[in-house]
């Protein structure tokens, strides 16, 4: 089932599976991409939980109304939260999807049962130590997106999106890519297509402080999974501007993120890259799946 939402001067795209009387599991998804990518751990965990899912503003289906701060993404979250009428949901995000969680779960510490952030604690590098000259060459870049709005670049046609997308993710099941070709991309008028991302989507981080973030990452009280994965250094090194060793968590700064959640715990998936639910999804399931069976009963 899918429904539009009006939320923070938006609307939002709202997809659900399962049944509406059983324990209910919200998940968001990450920067570029679309809630349907989360469709196979969403079917899954249906079979016992009302699973809600939704297009962040400015991708897939929802509006993109041009406007990408952290701040609007959370109040979005909290919009979809209220109007499924919500109940101590698992809150579940990817990367971007992570970050906005992880602050809504710390401003609401009271509504979520327990969330799960699948790489969702930042880049790898610890701030402090990251080269100032690429800090700031990445803070005018995204400045300048806002000065001179970024466009798409041309996707032919669907074939050329198809083995873009399996050269970009290696790991992900063909059949599943083009599925995610289909539902993620729209024709252009003059021939080839465009995904269902805005570009300017990426200014979202020049309203992110990681300070801010932290801080309310320690905000949180109810219990949290920090899950990361063994090859996300493939996603940040190279065609990012990150070098190898930059891209490389280090176990230390893993560990110090982690301890800033009041009841975190931290699990690795080796075989995945940033992507987890392209890669592994059966993996991810299982591993929220084991979350849940930990967590202690609901009062």
């Amino acid at each position: 089932m899918r429904r539009r939402i009006a939320a923070s001067g938006t609307e939002l795209e709202v997809y659900e599976w399962g049944r509406p009387d059983q324990p209910a599991i919200l998940l968001a998804h990450g920067i570029q991409d679309f809630a349907l990518t989360l469709a196979p751990v969403a079917e899954a965990l249906a079979a016992d939980h009302r699973v809600v899912a939704y297009d962040l503003r400015g991708h897939g289906d929802s509006a993109h109304p041009g406007i990408y701060t952290m701040a609007h993404h959370i109040a979005d979250l909290h919009a979809v939260f209220l109007d499924c009428e919500l109940e101590r949901p698992l809150v579940v995000g990817h990367s971007l999807g992570g970050q906005v969680v992880a602050q809504w779960a710390g401003i609401f510490a009271e509504l979520p049962r327990a969330i799960v952030l699948i790489e969702g604690l930042g880049p790898p590098y610890a701030l402090n130590r990251f080269p100032e000259d690429v800090k700031q060459k990445r803070a005018r870049n995204a400045v300048e997106a806002l000065t001179h709005p970024r466009k798409h670049r041309l996707v032919a046609s669907f074939d050329h999106a198809w083995d873009l997308l399996q050269r970009v993710h290696p790991r992900l099941d063909p059949d599943r890519a083009r599925e995610f070709v289909e539902q993620g991309t729209r024709p252009l008028a003059n021939g080839g297509l465009e995904w269902k991302w805005d570009p300017q989507v990426v200014t979202t981080w020049m309203s992110n402080a990681p300070e801010a973030s932290e801080e309310r990452w320690s905000w949180v009280t109810c219990p949290a999974l920090i899950l990361t994965a063994g090859l996300a250094n493939e996603f940040w090194s190279g065609r990012r501007g990150v070098d190898e060793p930059h891209a490389t968590p280090e176990p230390a700064e893993v560990a110090r993120r982690v301890s800033l959640f009041r009841n975190g715990e931290h699990e690795e998936i080796a075989a995945a890259g940033h992507m987890v639910h392209y890669d592994t999804p059966d993996q991810l399931v299982e591993s929220i799946r084991g979350f849940v069976e930990r967590l202690p009963p609901d009062d």
